[in-house]
């Protein structure tokens, strides 16, 4: 990687969830390779109650608020009525902040948002969209892709099932695959921090330590993780399990089913620590013997924190769901299961911990995978990737158009 010494140009990331979640990560994990490349990072967030904007303030992210909208899961067509006839007021307060902003790319996240990617189209600024999950139904994500690849200057993915899942071929021009980056050095293996987070949660010595990294959704299926930990401690009734995550109110009602279950399930606090959001989870996961993510069908694209706990040795056991078997050897580097089945969670479980070479073999390989794969910089070239396409479309779409307005000056180019 050579970096470059011109003038940086701005990229304006739009989310619409003012929450933390994995894309805010990729931005804040990303700002320093991508000025390194020539690029300078500000985030554009919604005026809604959230921790994002904290979070990246305080990681020295740019952080500006707008009033827009989002699509919500819910049937009701009072509040679908009402995201629809804000989208145009969306979209002209999106323009006037990239306009204000100086920007010279706009990046936005989610296939059922689109008000970013209109936005920087009206202004004639380059577009990269990401299309990062599964949660939209698939009948919509296959009508929606290929008119995405029409409006975007270039999209990217999370893998190359994700760009199928949209109905776009696989290397389809235009098009990035990418995976979410990993700061490899942050999340290594660590004796040291083994021990002392295994003592800080009271972990017995010896005990299997069995864990999952994931905020306190639905989508994460933590009902499942919570039922195969019940179906381990039958024939390991030493094992120890661990949840991480940050809870929100929105899913309040969710995450007290999810306590219910283990209580009804006999896994009481010694047993079951829900940990909450923790700043270090780089400490936790050399902790785990097993990661285990119990995602539903329609959820993720790749999850970080699956990479995370590969790049700290940590064999994985997932859900085959998305393109996590792009990221997940089976055999390899860990175990993919079908999603909505503990049963196989908690054999693929048993299997690791029986096995000690195993476990070594599997976590060593999921290291050397991450150091190769899914690094900082390799995430980063593929981003400079794409928004050297985005440029590049955008100039031959204008040269066939009408001259384009400078964000910087207002000045014709």
């Amino acid at each position: 990687m050579t970096t470059i010494n011109t003038p940086k140009r701005r990229v304006l990331h739009v989310f619409h969830y003012p929450v933390f979640g994995g894309p805010h990560n990729e931005v804040l994990r990303l700002a320093a390779p991508l000025r390194d490349r020539g690029w300078d990072s500000k985030v554009l967030l919604p005026c809604e109650s959230g921790n994002a904007a904290e979070r990246l303030r305080s990681a020295g992210i740019d952080v500006a608020l707008e009033r827009y909208g989002r699509v919500r899961s819910t049937p009701d067509p009072v509040v679908q009525g009402r995201f629809a006839g804000s989208v145009w007021g969306d979209v002209a307060r999106l323009r006037h902040a990239a306009r204000e902003d100086r920007a010279d790319l706009v990046v936005a996240a989610g296939l059922l948002n689109p008000q970013a990617i209109v936005a920087a189209r009206l202004e004639r600024l380059p577009a990269v969209w990401k299309l990062v999950d599964t949660y939209a139904p698939a009948p919509l994500r296959r009508a929606l892709g290929p008119p995405a690849r029409r409006l975007a200057d270039a999209l990217m993915f999370t893998g190359k099932a994700l760009a199928e899942a949209h109905g776009v071929p696989a290397g389809t021009p235009g098009t990035v695959d990418y995976y979410p980056p990993v700061d490899t050095g942050r999340f290594r293996p660590s004796e040291e921090r083994r021990a002392a987070t295994r003592s800080r949660l009271g972990v017995p010595e010896g005990a299997p330590l069995v864990g999952t990294v994931s905020n306190i959704t639905p989508q994460k299926g933590l009902e499942h993780f919570v039922t195969a930990a019940a179906l381990v401690l039958r024939p390991l009734p030493e094992a120890r399990f661990l949840v991480v995550g940050a809870s929100f109110a929105t899913h309040r009602g969710y995450e007290e089913r999810v306590r219910e279950r283990a209580r009804t399930l006999g896994l009481d606090s010694e047993r079951l620590v829900f940990a909450g959001y923790q700043e270090n989870p780089e400490s936790f996961y050399p902790a785990l013997d097993v990661k285990v993510l119990t995602s539903l069908p329609r959820s993720e694209g790749v999850t970080t924190a699956v990479l995370e706990a590969m790049s700290c040795g940590v064999p994985v056991v997932a859900a085959r769901v998305a393109a996590l078997a792009e990221v997940i050897e089976e055999g390899e580097t860990g175990a993919l299961v079908p999603p909505g089945d503990p049963a196989a969670v908690a054999a693929a479980i048993l299997r690791i911990l029986g096995d000690e070479a195993l476990r070594r073999r599997l976590g060593a390989a999921g290291r050397r995978s991450a150091l190769e794969r899914f690094s900082l910089d390799v995430c980063a070239d593929a981003h400079a990737r794409a928004f050297d396409i985005a440029l590049a479309r955008r100039s031959r779409r204008l040269a066939h158009g009408r001259p384009a307005r400078s964000a910087h000056t207002g000045d014709l180019r």
